[in-house]
């Protein structure tokens, strides 16, 4: 089930995966430009602005994979 923030937009649902998840020692900057990217990889640039909760299936599905991508885990 995918699971967003109602009020959010793509754009705030990304960048919030991407604070909480990345290590503090990615600066914003380099965060909102990997979520800028996200974006592009999920082909939701049209709809970053978008209310989640105004989606249809598709997007909301392409929001929860761009969450993921956003939080950018790196393993060794």
């Amino acid at each position: 089930m995918d699971t967003h923030i109602a009020e959010a937009t793509v754009r705030e649902a990304l960048l919030f995966s991407a604070r909480l998840r990345q290590p503090p020692s990615v600066s914003m900057a380099e965060k909102e430009a990997y979520v800028n990217k996200c974006l592009k990889m999920c082909g939701l640039e049209a709809h970053a602005d978008a209310i989640a909760r105004s989606l249809g299936v598709e997007h909301r599905k392409r929001t929860t994979i761009g969450v993921e991508l956003a939080a950018r885990c790196l393993y060794n």
